[in-house]
Formats: C-alpha cells, structure tokens, sequence
C-alpha cells in the first residue's frame, strides 16, 4: 500500500511540475477585498490554494483526533468502571443455605414445627 502510496505521490508531482513549466507565462491578477496580489503566475496561485488546503484540512484532522481521542478516554473509564461493576457482582454469593445450616446447627423453626436431624 505504502509503495502505491509513493507512485501516486510522484505522479502527481510530475504532473505538477510538467503544469508549472507549460504556463511560467500566464499571469493572473488576483484582488481579496482590500488586498491586492500583483501578478501572479497561474502555478504559484495553484499551488498556493493547494497549500491552504492542506493546512485547513490538517487543522480539522487534529481538531477531530483530538475529539476521538477525548471520548476515547472517556468510554475506556466507563469501561473500567463497568468492569469493576461486574466484578464485584460476580463476587457476591448466591443464594445458598443459610450459614447457620452451614456452621451445623440447625435451623430453628416455628414451635410446631418438628426438627428432623
């Protein structure tokens, strides 16, 4: 995957620079509001958009990483938590014989009831 990964990588920057040398002579004039850029060759305003690009899209990538990452931690305590839950439930004995009939005397009953030993 890593090796495509590079190929596609070097394609397009030949691409990019066969485009760069076919139009070192076309200029664009660009005017943002107040700004002015002068002119400009069509490349450099290309590869200055892509730049933007590039950074704009990083800085959601690490806001959104960083937001995985928060309900990550969080759910891995909620985990733990419930873990410990379970544990502690799993712990618990079950309803067996009263610990009087375990330690070996027996159960005292109604007076009409006969003790059978």
């Amino acid at each position: 995957m890593r090796l495509v990964f590079v190929l596609v990588f070097l394609a397009l920057m030949v691409f990019f620079m066969i485009f760069a040398w076919q139009n070192q002579e076309e200029q664009v004039h660009v005017v943002f509001g107040g700004w002015d850029s002068g002119e400009l060759p069509v490349f450099l305003l290309i590869l200055l958009s892509f730049g933007a690009g590039v950074v704009i899209t990083s800085i959601i990538g690490i806001v959104e990483g960083m937001r995985i990452r928060m309900t990550n931690a969080k759910l891995r305590r909620k985990l733990k938590k419930l873990e410990a839950e379970v544990d502690s439930l799993r712990n618990l004995p079950l309803g067996g014989p009263a610990p009087a009939a375990v330690a070996g005397t027996a159960p005292t009953g109604s007076p009409d009831e006969e003790d059978v030993l």
